[in-house]
C-alpha cells in the first residue's frame, strides 16, 4: 500500500489558523474581564479598609475623650463618690497593635 501524506491546503489551512485565532483573543478577552473584575474589588477592599481604619481612629478617640478626667468628675460627683488623688490613678499602656 502506498502511503498517503496528510497536507493542509487552502481553505483547511485558513480555517484552522482561524480556530486558533478565536480561541487566543477569547481566552485574552475572558482574562482581561476576570483581571478588571479583581482589580474593582480590591479598589472597593481598600476603600473599605481606609473607612474602617478612620471609623476606628474616631472610636479610640471618644474612649480618650470618655475616660479624660474633665468627663469623668463630674459623673463621680453626681453619683457621690470621690475623685482619687493623681497618686492613686494607674495609667495602663496602650496594647500593642499587631
Amino acid at each position: 500500500m502506498a502511503k498517503r501524506r496528510l497536507t493542509l491546503r487552502g481553505r483547511s489551512a485558513i480555517a484552522i489558523g482561524l480556530a486558533a485565532f478565536l480561541v487566543v483573543t477569547t481566552s485574552v478577552v475572558w482574562r482581561r474581564a476576570r483581571g478588571s473584575a479583581a482589580a474593582a474589588r480590591l479598589h472597593e477592599l481598600g476603600a473599605r479598609v481606609d473607612e474602617l481604619q478612620a471609623q476606628r481612629a474616631r472610636l479610640e478617640g471618644e474612649v480618650r475623650r470618655a475616660s479624660s478626667r474633665v468627663e469623668l468628675v463630674p459623673r463621680l460627683q453626681r453619683l457621690g463618690m470621690r475623685t482619687p488623688s493623681d497618686s492613686q490613678v494607674v495609667h495602663l499602656p496602650d496594647p500593642v497593635r499587631r
